[in-house]
C-alpha cells in the first residue's frame, strides 16, 4: 500500500482538516505544498489531477478526489480508522452526514468563511475597503450559524451529535480555527462552543499546533 499524496496549503481550511485526519490516524502520506498565490494550482499538472483548481486534492496511485469530505470518508474507510471517526451504525453516521451536508453553507461559507473574508481577505490580502455595514452583515451570519451549531450539533453531546469526536469536528473545528487565527474567538460568551473547541483540539494535540503553525502566523 503506498503512500498518499496531498497537494495542499496549509492556510485551506479543508486542507488541514485532511491532513489533521492523516496525522491522527498515522496514515502515511506526501505533502505537495500549493502556492496558491503564485498560481500553483492552475498549472497543468495540477489541473490534470483536480481541474477545478481549488485545494486539497488527493491522490492515492491512479485515483484522485478534490472534495475534503470525501475524501476524509475514504480514508476512514481505506485505512479502517477507528470507527468513531465514521460509525458504521447506520444512525450514528447519519448524524454525522446530515452535520456534513449542513457544514458547506452554513459553518463555512455563510458562516466563519464569510467573517473572515470580511475581516481579513478583502482588507489585508485583495486591498479591498470593506463598509461597517458589510462587517456587520457577516458577524451576524456567523453568530446566526453558532446560535444553531451550539443548539442543535452539540445539544446534550460533547462533539458534533456524538460523545465521541467524528470527522465533523475535524471539518467544523478548522473553519472555526481560521477566526481564531486573526483573533476572533468563536467561544466568547458561548461555553458549550469553547468546552467543544478545547476538547477537541487537545484531543488533535501535537499535530493540531503542527497543522496550524502557517495559518496562527496571521496573528503576527
Amino acid at each position: 500500500m503506498g503512500k498518499i499524496n496531498l497537494h495542499a496549503n496549509r492556510f485551506s481550511q479543508p486542507a488541514r482538516s485532511v491532513e489533521l485526519f492523516l496525522k491522527v490516524n498515522n496514515i502515511p502520506y506526501e505533502f505537495h505544498p500549493i502556492n496558491v498565490p503564485k498560481g500553483d494550482n492552475r498549472t497543468e499538472s495540477f489541473l490534470k489531477i483536480n481541474p477545478t483548481g481549488t485545494v486539497p486534492a488527493l491522490v492515492d496511485d491512479e485515483f484522485s478526489l478534490f472534495e475534503s469530505v470525501a475524501m476524509i470518508q475514504y480514508l476512514a474507510k481505506k485505512y479502517s480508522t477507528p470507527d468513531h471517526w465514521y460509525p458504521k451504525e447506520i444512525r450514528a453516521r447519519a448524524r454525522i452526514n446530515e452535520y456534513l451536508a449542513w457544514h458547506h453553507f452554513n459553518t463555512r461559507t455563510n458562516g466563519a468563511t464569510g467573517y473572515f473574508i470580511a475581516l481579513f481577505i478583502k482588507p489585508r490580502y485583495l486591498k479591498i475597503e470593506v463598509s461597517d455595514e458589510e462587517v456587520q452583515e457577516a458577524k451576524e451570519k456567523f453568530e446566526k450559524m453558532l446560535d444553531a451549531f451550539e443548539s442543535y450539533y452539540l445539544k446534550g453531546t460533547e462533539f458534533i451529535s456524538s460523545n465521541t469526536m467524528s470527522i465533523a469536528d475535524i471539518m467544523a473545528l478548522n473553519e472555526l480555527t481560521q477566526l481564531v487565527a486573526i483573533g476572533i474567538e468563536p467561544g466568547k460568551d458561548r461555553p458549550k462552543i469553547a468546552d467543544w473547541y478545547e476538547r477537541c483540539k487537545q484531543a488533535l494535540q501535537p499535530h493540531f499546533d503542527d497543522v496550524h503553525t502557517d495559518i496562527f502566523s496571521l496573528r503576527k
